[in-house]
Formats: C-alpha cells, structure tokens, sequence
C-alpha cells in the first residue's frame, strides 16, 4: 500500500507540469464520471507500456500491465473506497481486420462484416449466438443519416431510445481537442429484468460510428468501466477512435 500511495503522489506531481505531452483519461469515482487532464514528458510508448497506476486524487484508481499500449492480464479498479472490481483483459484483432480492442477475456466475437461495417462480441458466456438478446457489445461505422450533423443525429437516436421503458438515463458530450463524441447511458426494463446500454456515437470521416454495450446488469459500475476502457482501446484501421492524447471536457446535456 505504501508503494501504491508513493506511485499515487508522483502521478500528481507530474500532472502539474504543463510544458508536456496532455494525456486524458476517464474515471468512475464515487458513482460520477470524471474527465482527467494530465501532462507528462514522455512519449506514449513510454508512458502506456508495462505496469501502470492511474490515481486520482492521490486514491489508486486502477492498476494493470500495458504491453506495447495495450491492456492485457489482470486489471483491478477502484471506484471507492470499498469496491474493488477486476477484468482480465484480452487484445482482439477481429476478423473484419481492420479493428483491433481490448475486451473482457471471456467475450467473443460472433458476427463480423465488411458491409455494412460492423464487430458484435456475445458478453455473457452462458449464452450462445441464436439466444443473445440483451448482452452485446456492438462496433458500427455505417451511412444511415449520412445528411444529418452529429448533433441531429443523437437527437434521432435518442427519440426512437424514448420509445422503450427506459427507467432512467444520462446524457453527455465529451470533446478531445473539439472531436465531439455523444455519450448515452440508458436503464431499461425489459421483461422484468434491468438492461444497462451505453451508446457512443461519432463521426468517422464521412460516416457515423457508433459503439453499444448492451448488458442485463446486476454491477452498473462494472459495466460503465468497461465500456469506457474498450472505447479507448478501439483502433480503426491503425487510428484510435478515442484517443489518449489530446485534452478532454465533459458536458453533462441533462
């Protein structure tokens, strides 16, 4: 503990210096969603390769192995003082090659195309492909609304999401050096059971990106953690959808 504190204390110190590189990172504390800004001296491949601690505050946040920029093994986060949640992560390259994440090592991928461009992973092992109705986790990079703004096209997406029994949801604009990404979290009833959905959607170039978690839920944390952690490993064609350098805000849109 007297190490992760030191490594803590360093991490803050080092944050404070301005005439580096800004890294960004995002964290769920104490049942919020925080943006960081930091700046550090070295290059990504330095920073983003071997063990690493993220901490906040001078709390440890979560702590895991990067290997060449990737999460890979064993990876603990700690999003109070009391609750500790563990992934072991996996690197994918995905059939449809062109995409490359990290995801849970007990997901699979089982529905990949070129068109329209899209990676499914099946997020509960107990089920198989012709059963998987709620749990998925979905990568799409597609045309439809193609003459529509990104600000248009999340005010559709969230029209037609209003027509199921959403229970509740939070809506957020997060920005990295003005690219705007729409997240939305909605809480549905379905059949009695909750249903736990992240939405990201994006612009891809000409096209729209979106990326789902969709979970029948009983750790709302868990998987609010895990989204935004594969969110940020995606890479499309060598290029990250959610980068890591850059500096970050978040909106809170209700």
């Amino acid at each position: 503990m007297r190490i992760g504190l030191l490594l803590c204390i360093v991490v803050m110190l080092l944050g404070c210096n301005k005439t580096g590189t800004i890294y960004n990172n995002i964290v769920f504390i104490d049942g919020q969603f925080k943006v960081l800004n930091d700046s550090f001296d070295e290059d990504f491949e330095e920073l983003y390769d071997g063990s690493h601690n993220l901490c906040v505050d001078g709390r440890l946040y979560k702590t895991g192995v990067y290997e060449n920029g990737v999460m890979k093994g064993p990876w603990s986060y700690f999003s109070n003082d009391s609750t500790q949640i563990d992934v072991n992560w996996k690197h994918d390259t995905t059939v449809w090659d062109r995409v490359k994440l990290s995801v849970p090592d007990s997901w699979s991928s089982f529905t990949e195309a070129e068109l329209p461009k899209i990676v499914v992973y099946n997020v509960n092992p107990n089920l198989d492909r012709e059963t998987i109705t709620n749990d998925y986790f979905m990568i799409l990079v597609h045309d439809k609304y193609k003459d529509k703004s990104l600000e248009e096209f999340n005010i559709i997406y969230n029209q037609k999401a209003s027509k199921y029994n959403i229970q509740n949801s939070d809506h957020y604009l997060i920005t990295i050096d003005g690219q705007k990404y729409f997240i939305n979290r909605y809480l549905e009833l379905e059949d009695g059971k909750k249903v736990l959905s992240y939405v990201m959607l994006a612009k891809w170039g000409d096209s729209f990106l979106d990326v789902i978690l969709n979970k029948a839920d009983d750790n709302q944390v868990k998987t609010g953690i895990q989204f935004f952690e594969m969110l940020r490993s995606i890479q499309i064609d060598g290029i990250s959808i959610f980068p890591h350098v850059g500096s970050i805000e978040l909106k809170k849109l209700n």
